[in-house]
């Protein structure tokens, strides 16, 4: 669906909220599509823990990252993750294995319900003690929540 459609907002705004969020990652220089869309991940959520646990979380991550906030592609599509899975050095057979045997489906849930009892709604969110720093920020910001009591 749209994001428009998710957030029930008009697409203008939505487009302001994006622009936003582009020129934050401009200023921390990572790169930062017009996305309009949002898809269904669970599965590529699935496939990310397979790829941590065969030490290539972080290139899948990085990935599934740049294809579908850089370059527009729909992760719920399993062309576009074993593309990815690919990319990054895994089996694409495996993969497809894994996808249809829902191999991670509780390892997922497990990890969506420690996101709810923390009330984590999105990502990257750091948590320490009682306190959440949400969103992309800079190190000074980092270091400074970090630090603060």
């Amino acid at each position: 669906m749209t994001l428009a459609e998710m957030f029930e907002q008009p697409a203008e705004e939505v487009g302001e909220w994006i622009q936003g969020m582009q020129r934050q990652a401009a200023r921390l220089d990572l790169p930062f599509g017009p996305i309009k869309m949002i898809y269904n991940t669970r599965s590529a959520q699935e496939l990310g823990l397979w790829a941590w646990e065969q030490g290539k979380g972080e290139a899948f991550h990085l990935a599934a990252f740049k294809a579908y906030l850089v370059e527009e592609q729909n992760l719920a599509t399993r062309k576009v993750l074993l593309n990815l899975v690919e990319s990054v050095g895994l089996s694409s057979a495996e993969a497809d294995t894994i996808l249809k045997n829902r191999t991670y489906a509780e390892k997922f849930e497990k990890d969506w319900q420690l996101a709810k009892k923390y009330s984590i709604h999105a990502i990257p969110t750091l948590v320490l003690e009682e306190r959440k720093l949400v969103g992309a920020q800079p190190y000074d910001k980092i270091l400074e929540f970090i630090n603060s009591n």
